[in-house]
């Protein structure tokens, strides 16, 4: 992972060794509850709908599949 990334996950201790292991910081963002130490930029809607935005600028790169 990048030195600069952040790691916002559902809290599970797997990933929490993760971020501890790669130095990263790591947020557990359960049921869209923020916590006083979490940024608001990352509640769970506003990460998701990050993701549904990367995935949809590079879907024009993608080869197409073949069925």
């Amino acid at each position: 992972m990048a030195p600069d990334a952040v790691l916002c996950t559902d809290g599970h201790a797997t990933y929490e060794r993760i971020a501890k292991d790669e130095r990263i910081p790591h947020f557990a963002l359960n049921a869209g509850r923020r916590t006083k130490r979490t940024p608001r930029s990352h509640h769970i809607n506003t990460v998701n709908a990050l993701i549904a935005r990367f995935r949809a600028f590079t879907q024009p790169f993608l080869r197409p599949r073949l069925t």
